[in-house]
């Protein structure tokens, strides 16, 4: 299901000019939620799938729905 997390979320982070540590940082500040950017990385590099709530924190975050992402 999650196939494309990997390039999907590294575009979308590359297109908003961030790095994985400013994107980990943003997002504990504007949506409240804990993440930090080695696991940020993990996803990017296909290492490790996000929980449905992550998911939906991402999706949130860059204004796109969930089948944007995967």
């Amino acid at each position: 299901m999650i196939n494309n997390l990997p390039t999907n979320l590294r575009k979308l982070r590359d297109s908003h000019g961030m790095s994985c540590y400013e994107m980990s940082m943003d997002i504990q500040q504007e949506m409240d939620y804990e993440i930090s950017h080695a696991t940020i990385n993990r996803y990017e590099n296909g290492g490790g799938s996000p929980n449905l709530n992550t998911l939906i924190i991402l999706a949130d975050y860059f204004e796109v729905t969930i089948d944007k992402l995967v």
